[in-house]
C-alpha cells in the first residue's frame, strides 16, 4: 500500500496545481469550529471530487489523517488503491461500522461520512417543507447512518466505562473484543461530537473541457453517466469556479444523550444493554440527523445563480421586466445581509449595485445565458420571456444537471426557507412598489456612508459642519425626468448646488452626488480609490432611476468624466450628459509628481523615516467654503486614474452630449472640450465655451449664463426624448 503521508502531500500537490493552473479556487470558512474532540465530519455530496477533496483540506487545516467512507463504485484499480492509501473505505468493507465506531471512541481518527448516501445531482433535498432525497438510487428522507455511527460510538464507550467501573468482566470483554481494543487507557474521554460541512460550487457550467474530450478519447463509447460527470465536474476544476468549504459549529451529543441514557438505564432494567442502546439510537437518529442535515444545507453560500433560478420558478407570469427581476434580486440580497446566519457569496455582496444601475454586470448575464441554452427563458428588449415547462420538465436524473441545471441550482436554496418565502413575496409585488423599496435602501445606504465616513474622519481643524457635505436630494413631483450631478475632486455636494435649484425649480428631480472621501476630512482621499467614486455615483444613479422615468447626468471638473463615465457605461439607458469644465486636460503638470512622491514616501516607510514623508500638499482653493485645504497625493494619482479611464471610454459614449468650458479656465485646458466632443459617439453633441477667467463657474458673477445653457440642453434633448 502507499504511504499515508506521502498520498496526502500527492493529493495536496494536485489541489495546488488545480489552485494555480486550472483556475479554480478553494476557499475555506469556519476553522476555528475545528477542535481536539473526536469528530464525525458530516458533509453534502454533489461531486465525485469530495471525496479526496474534503480529507486533503482537513489534513491541511487539522495536521492529522482522516478516515472517509466512500462509494463502493470508486474502489477500482489505482484510483481505489490511492482512496484505501488516504484512508477511504468503502461502504461494502466487512466490519465498517466496527471500525467507524472504534476509532471515535478511541479518539485515533476522525470521520467523514457523506450522510446523503449518493451524489444529490439534483439537489433536491426537500419535499413539502420536509427532508427528503428524490433520485432513483434513494426517494425518502436522508439515510441516518452517519447519526447512528455517532451515537453508538459515544454509547458504547459510556457503556463499557460504566461496566469497567462496576466490574462486569463479561461485558467488558466483550466490547474490547468486539472493538479490538485494551481497556480504558486506549479511549478518548472527550465527548463525541458532529461537525456539519458545506461545500458549494459557484458558477456551476458544464462545457466541453480537458476531461471530457480525453474520456472522449481513452473510451470509444463513453457511458451517459460518465460523460454527464466529466462535462460539468471537470469544468468546475477548469474554469474559475469558487469551491466554498464552510465548517459548520460542532454539534454535541449532550442534548441527545445526557438526560435519555442515564433514564433508560434506570426505567428499562428488564432490557439488556444493548437492547436499551439501540431504542435510544432508534428513538435520537432522525432527530440527530434531520438537525445536521439543515445545518449543511441551511450553510450553502448564496451566490445570484440561486435568487435568479428561484425567482425564475415562484415568478407568476410568464413575462418579466428584466431590470424589475435585477432589482428584486438586489432586495433579496440586502435581506440577506440582515440575517447573521445566512452566507452570501462575496460576488453577491460586492455586486448587487450594478444590477440596479444600469451597468453590464457578467454574473447576471452569465446566469441568464444559461437560462436561454436550457430553454428556460427566451430574452426581449428589456423583457424575460418565462418558460414554465421547460423549468419543471422532468430529466433523467443522471442529466439534469446538463439539461436542467436552473432548476437544480433553485433547489439549493429551497431549505432556506425565510430566503424562499421573501422571493415569492418579492414576485408578487407591482413594479413601483419594488423601484420605491430599492430607491429607500439605496437613500439610506448613501446617507449612512457619509454619516460614517464623516464620524470616522472628522477632524475639528479640518472638517466643515456636518450639514455641508451630505448628498442634496431635491426630488420633484411633477415630472418623470431625473438628474443626477456630480461635484468636482476635493469639494462637495454643496458645489453644484446651485445648478441644482435651478434645475429642480423646473420640475426635475436632483440628486446631488457625494463622492467617497469627500465632504468629511481631507484624509478621507488617503486611502480612496477611483473606482469608489464610480460607485458613489452609481447609488445616486440608481436612485434616481428607481424614481424617474428618464435620467440625465452631469457634472463639473472630475465630476464631469464621471458622469461621462457612466454615459459609457450605460449607454442607451441615459438620456443626456453633461459637463462643466470636465477635467480631461489640466494645466497642472504638478500632479504628474504624485506618483514619484507616492514612491518616495513608500521609501521613506521601508526605512522608517516617517517625519520626511509627503502625504499631501496644502490647498488654495477659490471656494474654501466647500472645497478641502488639502490634497492628499493618493487623491491626485486616482484623478489620473479616473482621467485615463474617461480617455478609454470617451468612445463609448452615444447618449445627447453638451460640453461646457470656460475658456481662461485656470485649472482645466480649454482644450478639455474639444478633445471629448471630438471622441464621444453622441448625436447630437455641442461644445459651448464661455467667457471666465477662473474654474468654479457654477458659483459668482455670471453663473446664470451657465445655468441657462445647461437649462435649454435639458428641456430640448427632453423634449425631443419625449416626442421619439
Amino acid at each position: 500500500m502507499p504511504n499515508v503521508s506521502f498520498s496526502f502531500k500527492a493529493a495536496g500537490w494536485m489541489l495546488a496545481l488545480l489552485d494555480k493552473i486550472f483556475q479554480s479556487r478553494i476557499h475555506i470558512e469556519g476553522t476555528e469550529h475545528l477542535n481536539n474532540q473526536p469528530t464525525l465530519f458530516v458533509v453534502n455530496h454533489f461531486t465525485r471530487s469530495e471525496t479526496f477533496l474534503l480529507p486533503y483540506i482537513l489534513y491541511k487545516h487539522r495536521g492529522e489523517m482522516l478516515h472517509s467512507l466512500a462509494d463502493a463504485g470508486l474502489f477500482h484499480g489505482k484510483f481505489g488503491e490511492y482512496l484505501r492509501s488516504l484512508g477511504a473505505i468503502s461502504t461494502k468493507e466487512p466490519f465498517r461500522n466496527r471500525k467507524i465506531i472504534r476509532e471515535l471512541m478511541m479518539g485515533q481518527h476522525n470521520w467523514v461520512i457523506f450522510p446523503e448516501g449518493i451524489m444529490v445531482k439534483n439537489k433536491q433535498v426537500m419535499k413539502n417543507g420536509k427532508l427528503m432525497l428524490d433520485n432513483p438510487e434513494r426517494n425518502g428522507p436522508p439515510h441516518t447512518g452517519a447519526a447512528v455511527m455517532a451515537l453508538k460510538a459515544e454509547i458504547t464507550k459510556r457503556n463499557y466505562l460504566s461496566a469497567y467501573k462496576r466490574g462486569d468482566q463479561n461485558l467488558v470483554k466483550h466490547y474490547e473484543e468486539r472493538y479490538d481494543f485494551s481497556g480504558p487507557d486506549q479511549l478518548c474521554f472527550k465527548d463525541i461530537q458532529i461537525i456539519p460541512v458545506n461545500i458549494s460550487y459557484y458558477p456551476i457550467r458544464p462545457g466541453n473541457n480537458f476531461f471530457s474530450q480525453l474520456g472522449k478519447i481513452l473510451v470509444k463509447e463513453l457511458p451517459e453517466r460518465v460523460e454527464e460527470e466529466l462535462s460539468l465536474e471537470g469544468n468546475i476544476f477548469l474554469s474559475a469556479t469558487d469551491i466554498n468549504v464552510y465548517f459548520c459549529k460542532p454539534i454535541s451529543l449532550y442534548h441527545y444523550l445526557d438526560n435519555t441514557l442515564p433514564l433508560t438505564n434506570t426505567f428499562l432494567p428488564f432490557l439488556n444493554e444493548k437492547t436499551r442502546s439501540d431504542l435510544l439510537i432508534g428513538l435520537q437518529k432522525t432527530r440527530l440527523t434531520r438537525a445536521f442535515m439543515l445545518e449543511i444545507y441551511n450553510k450553502v453560500a448564496v451566490n445570484i445563480d440561486h435568487v435568479f433560478s428561484s425567482c425564475l420558478r415562484y415568478y407568476n407570469h410568464h413575462e418579466i421586466d428584466e431590470r424589475q427581476l435585477k432589482r428584486i434580486i438586489f432586495l433579496v440580497t440586502n435581506y440577506l445581509e440582515t440575517l447573521p446566519e445566512r452566507r452570501v457569496h462575496p460576488g453577491l455582496k460586492n455586486g448587487t449595485l450594478q444590477l440596479v444601475c444600469d451597468n453590464l454586470y457578467e454574473p447576471f448575464e452569465s446566469i441568464c445565458e444559461l437560462a436561454i441554452k436550457e430553454g428556460a427563458i427566451q430574452r426581449g428588449q428589456d423583457i424575460i420571456y418565462i418558460k414554465p415547462f421547460a423549468l419543471r420538465k422532468p430529466q433523467p436524473f443522471h442529466l439534469i444537471r446538463l439539461k436542467n441545471l436552473i432548476s437544480v441550482i433553485a433547489n439549493e436554496i429551497e431549505p432556506l426557507k425565510k430566503v424562499t418565502t421573501l422571493i415569492k413575496y418579492l414576485t408578487s409585488l407591482p413594479k413601483p412598489n419594488i423601484k420605491a423599496k430599492v430607491a429607500k435602501i439605496l437613500l439610506d445606504q448613501d446617507l449612512k456612508a457619509y454619516h460614517d465616513e464623516y464620524t470616522k474622519y472628522y477632524d475639528k481643524d479640518l472638517s466643515k459642519e456636518k450639514s455641508l457635505g451630505q448628498p442634496i436630494f431635491l426630488q420633484s413631483k411633477y415630472t418623470q425626468t431625473g438628474i443626477v450631478l456630480c461635484h468636482g475632486y476635493l469639494a462637495s455636494p454643496k458645489e453644484v448646488e446651485p445648478l441644482a435649484q435651478v434645475l429642480n425649480k423646473m420640475g426635475f428631480t436632483v440628486y446631488c452626488v457625494r463622492l467617497k472621501g469627500h465632504g468629511t476630512a481631507p484624509i478621507g482621499l488617503k486611502e480612496v480609490r477611483y473606482e469608489e467614486w464610480l460607485e458613489s455615483f452609481d447609488r445616486a444613479y440608481a436612485i434616481v432611476r428607481n424614481i424617474c422615468k428618464h435620467v440625465f447626468v452631469g457634472g463639473f471638473s472630475a465630476g464631469g468624466l464621471i458622469a461621462l463615465l457612466a454615459a459609457a457605461n450605460k449607454a442607451n439607458d441615459i438620456k443626456g450628459v453633461f459637463t462643466i469644465n470636465a477635467a480631461l486636460k489640466l494645466h497642472d503638470i504638478r500632479s504628474k509628481l504624485a506618483p514619484g512622491l507616492m514612491v518616495w514616501n513608500d521609501i521613506m516607510s521601508h526605512l522608517h523615516l516617517d517625519n520626511v514623508k509627503m502625504d499631501y500638499v496644502e490647498n488654495m482653493s477659490e471656494h474654501p467654503e466647500i472645497n478641502y485645504s488639502r490634497n492628499y497625493l493618493n487623491g491626485v494619482r486616482q484623478l489620473e486614474r479616473l482621467i485615463k479611464a474617461t480617455h478609454n471610454k470617451l468612445g463609448q459614449v452615444l447618449a445627447p452630449a453638451l460640453i461646457v468650458q470656460a475658456d481662461q479656465d485656470p485649472v482645466v485646458h480649454v482644450d478639455s472640450a474639444t478633445m471629448i466632443k471630438k471622441t464621444i459617439k453622441s448625436d447630437p453633441k455641442e461644445v459651448v465655451i464661455m467667457p471666465y477667467k477662473r474654474h468654479g463657474i457654477l458659483h459668482g458673477e455670471n453663473c446664470e449664463d451657465v445655468f441657462d445653457v445647461i437649462k435649454n440642453f435639458i428641456n430640448v434633448t427632453a423634449d425631443a426624448s419625449n416626442d421619439s
